[in-house]
């Protein structure tokens, strides 16, 4: 009788063991994803004629430690870090990083990076400009050339159309050359843009500036005499853009205002020599289809506003914030 207990009692703790044991060898861990860390641009300051200063933060590391962070960038979008780069530290939080050597009047394009053993995280892409040349009119700083970018704030490309149907078609923001020839005007009269690319909400002005409001024009006239006497003191003097009579330009203002013409609601161009046009930010109240410019003429004094199509193709001039 013994001897049955004891077998008993065996067969027990072998069956629990084997019960264990079996338990065991089939316990599933859960496997850790690779994640990336997620990192995110913040803002571009003091921005100069050949360096800037961007701040970043690293949210989350992800599934593995940062091994290095920073900024990378260029003159065309989408940069990587086998771009220029810079190395600013590991971990999470808000880090500052410091770009040298950059060439003034120049479009950069920035995004920041972070790095572990998973891969490169990248934030969304910033764009910026390099000390724009700018005049102060009293209490406005004003870029001294016309705008010439080919992307909104983010980076986006704005699309360049050159086909005259395509343009007047339009509805959203666009740019095109005088003539649609860039190795002749581009360098002094910069681009045309519709009022659509000026509403756009990635932003065509680039970082610490905007695109004036009709009320902001209205003050710098009044700052220079207003619209009668305005034009003078902001036309570039002498024939060398503008027509033989050119009447009454000083540029005592220092503004340097050119006559670059405009592309008209069927896409064709118009009064080169003859007419320096501008947007304003403002919708024309009276019509949804139009907003108000400012522009100046060969033909007298004046700095005239008007109404015109949002199709039409005007320069910009732009307003530090």
């Amino acid at each position: 009788m013994k001897n049955v207990k004891g077998l008993v009692s065996y067969g027990i703790i072998i069956c629990l063991y084997f019960f264990t044991g079996c338990h065991k060898e089939n316990k599933i861990s859960t496997p850790i994803v690779p994640s990336l860390p997620i990192i995110a641009t913040d803002s571009v300051t003091n921005i100069l004629s050949n360096a800037a200063t961007v701040y970043s933060k690293v949210m989350e590391y992800g599934s593995s430690s940062i091994t290095v962070r920073g900024v990378c960038w260029k003159t065309s979008s989408n940069p990587t870090i086998s771009d220029n780069k810079t190395s600013d530290g590991i971990g999470t939080g808000i880090f500052t990083s410091s770009i040298t050597g950059l060439n003034s009047s120049t479009t950069y394009y920035i995004k920041a990076y972070s790095t572990s053993s998973v891969g490169t995280a990248y934030s969304s892409e910033l764009s910026f400009t390099t000390g724009l040349p700018f005049v102060i009119i009293s209490t406005q700083k004003w870029t001294l050339k016309n705008l010439d970018i080919a992307t909104y704030r983010d980076g986006t490309p704005i699309p360049q159309v050159t086909n005259a149907a395509a343009w007047a078609s339009l509805t959203t923001g666009a740019y095109c050359y005088y003539k649609n020839d860039s190795a002749t005007y581009a360098a002094t009269y910069g681009k045309l843009y519709n009022w659509y690319a000026v509403n756009d909400v990635r932003g065509l002005a680039p970082l610490g500036w905007h695109i004036p409001s009709d009320a902001e024009w209205t003050t710098l006239s009044t700052n220079l005499g207003g619209d009668a006497a305005a034009g003078g003191t902001m036309k570039e003097a002498g024939t060398t853009h503008w027509l033989n009579s050119n009447i009454g330009a000083t540029n005592s203002s220092g503004f340097t205002g050119l006559p670059s013409g405009h592309c008209d609601i069927n896409g064709q161009f118009d009064n080169i020599g003859y007419y320096g046009s501008c947007w304003s930010s403002t919708e024309y109240n009276v019509d949804v289809n139009k907003a108000l410019f400012r522009y100046l003429s060969y033909g007298n004094s004046s700095f005239l506003k008007f109404n015109y199509a949002k199709t039409t193709g005007f320069s910009i001039r732009c307003l530090h914030n």
